[in-house]
C-alpha cells in the first residue's frame, strides 16, 4: 500500500487528467510496453517528459540523484510531467503495462546505472489458510483433566479466563494464564494432556496453514495485546453463527489474528537484531577508542582530543565508557598512564620527572599526586623497591 500526496510529487514534476494532443504542443509520442519489476538503470531527459498511463497497472520510480536510498516510487493513476533533469523509470505493477512518453523532437535521454538494482515487489500474503475444522469456545465450571488425541493439523488455544496446562510424552509442556496463546503444531503420533482449573474458558481453532515466512510462532506461548484480544473476541462472536457470511469473516479475523502474532515475532525480532547490531558497533569502537589511548600513552591527549578523533560528543564517549566500562574516559585514560608509569619505573631507565613528561602529565607534582592515590605509596618508594610488596 502507498500513500501517495499530489504535493509530495511536486518536486519532480505535476499531475494532468487528461491526454495532450502531442501535435499541439509539438512533441513526439512513443508508445511503451514494460513488464520490468527489476530496474538496474534510470532515464533523465534534458526536458519535460509527459507520461499518460494507456493500459495496465504501473509505478514510477523517481529521484533527484540515481542512488536506491534516493529513490520515491508512485503508482501511476494519472498523467504526469516529470521536470528536467530528474532520474526516473517507469515499472509495471501488473503483467505488462502500457504508457506513452511524450517529448521534444530530437530530444535524447541519458541512461545512468543504479546499483544496486531495484526489485519491485508486490503485495502478497505471508501465508493462507485452506481449511478450518474447527472452531470452538469451550468454557469448564469445574477443575477438569483429559487427554486430547492426536491429529495432523495445527491448533490455536487462547484462554479467555483461568488457566490451562499443556503436557506432552515429548516432555513439551505449557502453562497458559488469562490472554495467553499458543500455536500448536501437527501431532499425528502421541496425544496431550490438558489440565484447567475451575472457571476456565477458552478458544479452540483446528486448521491447516501454508506458511512462507521464517518466523518461528509455533509451540511459543504468546501474552496477547488488546488488539489481539480484540480480534480473538470477534473470533468467539463469529463462531456460534453457522451463516456463509459469519464464516468468511471468521476466517478473515483467524488470518487477521495470526497476522499480528507473526508481526509481533518479528518486532521482537528485529529489535533483537537492531540491539545485537548495536551493541556490535560499539564494541568495536570501543576498541578503537582504546587502541587509540594506548598509542597515545607518551601524548598529552584530552578527552577533547579523542571526541575529535572519533567524531563524537562528549557525552556519547561517556556514556560508551559508562556502558560498557562502569567508568569514565578520563578515569581509564589516567589508570592505563599510570599502568604504564609503573612499568617505565620498574624499568629505572628514566626519572620521575622524565616518566611525568613521557607520559603528558602537566607536572611532576600531578603525576605524583594521582600516583599516591591509585597505589597508595610514591613514585619515589615505588622505585626504591619500598612499595613494591604493596602493590
Amino acid at each position: 500500500m502507498q500513500k501517495v500526496a499530489e504535493n509530495s510529487f511536486s518536486q519532480f514534476g505535476s499531475i494532468y487528467f487528461h491526454p495532450i494532443a502531442s501535435e499541439r504542443y509539438d512533441l513526439i509520442c512513443k508508445n511503451i510496453t514494460t513488464d520490468n519489476s527489476i530496474v538496474s538503470e534510470l532515464f533523465r531527459f534534458p526536458c519535460n517528459v509527459y507520461i499518460e498511463p494507456t493500459h495496465g497497472v504501473g509505478s514510477v520510480l523517481i529521484s533527484k540523484k540515481p542512488e536506491v536510498n534516493e529513490l520515491y516510487i508512485f503508482p501511476i493513476h494519472h498523467c504526469f510531467i516529470i521536470k528536467p533533469n530528474v532520474y526516473f523509470r517507469i515499472i509495471s505493477k501488473s503483467n505488462l503495462f502500457k504508457f506513452s512518453l511524450l517529448t521534444p523532437e530530437n530530444t535524447k535521454s541519458v541512461k545512468i546505472p543504479l546499483e544496486p538494482p531495484y526489485k519491485s515487489e508486490n503485495m502478497s500474503m505471508l501465508f493462507n489458510i485452506p481449511k478450518v475444522f474447527d472452531c470452538s469456545y469451550i468454557k469448564h465450571e469445574t477443575p477438569c483433566n483429559f487427554y486430547k488425541p492426536p491429529h495432523n493439523h495445527y491448533e490455536l488455544l487462547y484462554i479467555c479466563s483461568g488457566y490451562m496446562r499443556i503436557s506432552e510424552p515429548s516432555s513439551n509442556n505449557y502453562t497458559l494464564n488469562t490472554h495467553d496463546l499458543i500455536l500448536l503444531s501437527p501431532n499425528d503420533k502421541t496425544g496431550r494432556n490438558l489440565s484447567l482449573n475451575a472457571c476456565c474458558s477458552y478458544l479452540s481453532i483446528v486448521f491447516d496453514i501454508n506458511i512462507k515466512s521464517n518466523v518461528q510462532i509455533f509451540d511459543k506461548l504468546f501474552s496477547c495485546s488488546v488488539e489481539v484480544q480484540a480480534v480473538l473476541w470477534k473470533i468467539i462472536q463469529e463462531a456460534s453463527s453457522n451463516s456463509k457470511h459469519s464464516k468468511m469473516l471468521l476466517l478473515c479475523h483467524i488470518e487477521e489474528c495470526i497476522t499480528e502474532i507473526i508481526y509481533t515475532e518479528h518486532e521482537i525480532n528485529d529489535g533483537l537484531k537492531q540491539s545485537e547490531t548495536n551493541k556490535t558497533l560499539q564494541n568495536n569502537q570501543l576498541k578503537r577508542i582504546l587502541s587509540y589511548m594506548e598509542a597515545m600513552l607518551t601524548e598529552p591527549v584530552t578527552i577533547e582530543d579523542i571526541c575529535h578523533e572519533f567524531f563524537m560528543s562528549r557525552s556519547s564517549l561517556q556514556a560508551l565508557f559508562r556502558n560498557n566500562l562502569g567508568c569514565s574516559p578520563k578515569n581509564y585514560l589516567i589508570n592505563i598512564k599510570l599502568q604504564k608509569s609503573k612499568e617505565l619505573l620498574r624499568q629505572n631507565q628514566y626519572t620521575i620527572s622524565q616518566i611525568s613528561y613521557l607520559l603528558g602529565f602537566s607536572s611532576i607534582h600531578y603525576f605524583s599526586r594521582l600516583f599516591k592515590k591509585y597505589f597508595n605509596v610514591s613514585p619515589s618508594e615505588y622505585s626504591k623497591g619500598i612499595g613494591k610488596n604493596k602493590v
